[in-house]
């Protein structure tokens, strides 16, 4: 029920005036969560991480996740502290466990080393490559070709706006030649006549 990545402790809320109430499950930690912009830039979906909040009353229909707000840190300050205490390097990338080539165990098994994106991987060194064998090498080779691909389709992206963004201000500059001529005309005629 919790994700991965989340040690949930028992845990009583700190802001409630009933000292009988009951602990519940609850767990802090980092959750990928899809950044549009970033994603609308690279033309494919980057992930950012994200603290989020897991709390588990005990019954089967009582799992909240979601952000974490001040709210719940002030609720459950030692679950927040516990997480703080451990964090790791926030995510920016595409998560490997978003990526079609790679099994769940090579995953975890580049988790473990805090290689989390498919960027981190295109940028792992020779000796840990070599350390962990020929898939993890077809892997990083799939992982830099993923990689530049994205860039240039984040590059060709941008050109397109650029250049749909000169087309709209041609079409504006043309609307007001075109109101301008008219004016022009507008005046011949009146002096004309």
């Amino acid at each position: 029920m919790f994700p991965d990545d989340f040690v949930p402790i028992l845990e009583r809320d700190a802001t409630s005036r009933n000292p009988n109430e009951d602990k519940v499950q609850v767990a802090f930690g980092l959750f990928p969560q899809e950044d549009p912009i970033k994603s609308a830039e690279a033309n494919r979906p980057i992930y950012v991480d994200r603290e989020f909040v897991a709390i588990h009353t005990g019954d089967k229909l009582s799992f909240y996740f979601q952000p974490a707000t001040d709210m719940e840190r002030q609720r459950f300050p030692e679950a927040y502290r516990r997480f703080k205490d451990g964090i790791k390097t926030p995510l920016e990338g595409q998560p490997l466990d978003k990526w079609a080539p790679i099994s769940r165990a090579e995953v975890f098994t580049l988790r473990s080393m805090e290689i989390r994106t498919v960027e981190a991987l295109a940028n792992l060194n020779e000796s840990m490559i070599s350390a962990l064998g020929q898939r993890f090498r077809d892997l990083k080779n799939l992982a830099v070709m993923h990689a530049a691909q994205a860039m240039d389709a984040a590059a060709a992206n941008k050109v397109a706006a650029e250049n749909q963004a000169l087309k709209d201000q041609i079409a504006a500059l043309q609307n007001q030649l075109n109101g301008l001529s008219g004016e022009v005309a507008e005046v011949k005629k009146r002096k004309a006549a």
